[in-house]
């Protein structure tokens, strides 16, 4: 396929080989990285992108961050972290995972409020790791493992449904590709105004979703500011956290195969050892209801925002 730009810098034709998938109400049409010249050598992949249109994107400048929208600097930041994919490393201090979550975003001029979930397989977690987490303002929750993605989902398309644009959110996981990548695709394309940052722990394939950054994990962790005391930086999250969370969503440990909550790591992990923990069918199929119904919800609703 022969494609023509109408930028000026562009030098000759390009060959493009696309492969097309069909979604309804797509208002598709093509733009161009104007940033260099563009030769017939150059490979060029066409990337769908939902909550903009349709844009060709250079392969090696996928990985490329770009600075915050205006609309986005001071707004709210949801956090999903998935545990099992993007684990917190041997020795590393498990109270410097949301400073340097939250330096990662200010560094790009995201500067609003912060709420950051961590989901994933706890029974094996050692209690001084949760511990730590959670005396950041963490929410930690422990979830099946191959329910994760899911949960992640379903916990997105509420925080759409109670916090109206704009809005960013972070998702932190291997496994957005893989098991999310469709119906976020999709949803981006009805429901604009939510900008998505992600992380993950390997430099995978160019992905479908249109976000405006891409971090590897064991970046983050290492670049965190070691020029701001733990202490200080725990106060102003706390205070943080209490002035943009509501008050009925303060339980710092959530078992999401049960009903449990709490606010101690003792009685969490006493609860993920007892037979008490274990899964109750019907919140299975609640789960797999509420993600579906979320879903096909958007599905049906036009440019609109709900």
């Amino acid at each position: 396929m022969l494609f023509r730009t109408p930028h000026n810098d562009f030098v000759g034709k390009c060959r493009v080989t696309l492969k097309l998938i069909y979604f309804p109400n797509c208002r598709s049409h093509v733009r161009t990285d104007t940033e260099r010249n563009v030769t017939p050598m150059h490979f060029w992949r066409l990337s769908f992108c939902t909550s903009q249109p349709w844009r060709l994107v250079k392969k090696e400048r996928m990985s490329r961050n770009h600075k915050a929208a205006p609309e986005y600097a001071n707004s709210k930041t949801a956090v999903w972290w998935d545990m099992d994919t993007c684990p917190v490393p041997d020795g590393y201090d498990a109270g410097r995972v949301r400073p340097s979550i939250e330096g990662a975003l200010k560094e790009l001029g995201y500067y609003g409020p912060v709420t950051i979930t961590a989901m994933g397989n706890l029974k094996e977690a050692p209690p001084h790791l949760l511990q730590r987490l959670s005396s950041t303002g963490i929410l930690v929750q422990h979830a099946i493992p191959d329910w994760v993605a899911t949960l992640i989902f379903s916990d997105v398309m509420e925080f759409k449904r109670n916090n109206p644009p704009p809005a960013t959110i972070m998702l932190i996981s291997d496994k957005v590709d893989r098991e999310l990548s469709f119906r976020l695709c999709r949803n981006q394309q009805i429901q604009r105004g939510y900008n998505l940052v992600r992380a993950r722990s390997f430099c995978g394939n160019p992905s479908r979703l249109y976000h405006t950054a891409d971090w590897r994990w064991k970046t983050i962790l290492e670049e965190a500011a070691d020029s701001v005391s733990q202490d200080t930086t725990t106060s102003s999250v706390l205070r943080k956290c209490s002035s943009s969370v509501d008050s009925s969503a303060l339980s710092s440990f959530v078992c999401r195969a049960c009903k449990f909550t709490g606010l101690s790591v003792a009685s969490f992990t006493s609860h993920l050892s007892t037979e008490e923990h274990e899964p109750y069918p019907h919140l299975l199929v609640s789960n797999t209801f509420f993600s579906l119904s979320n879903y096909f919800l958007f599905l049906s609703t036009e440019d609109g925002e709900i």
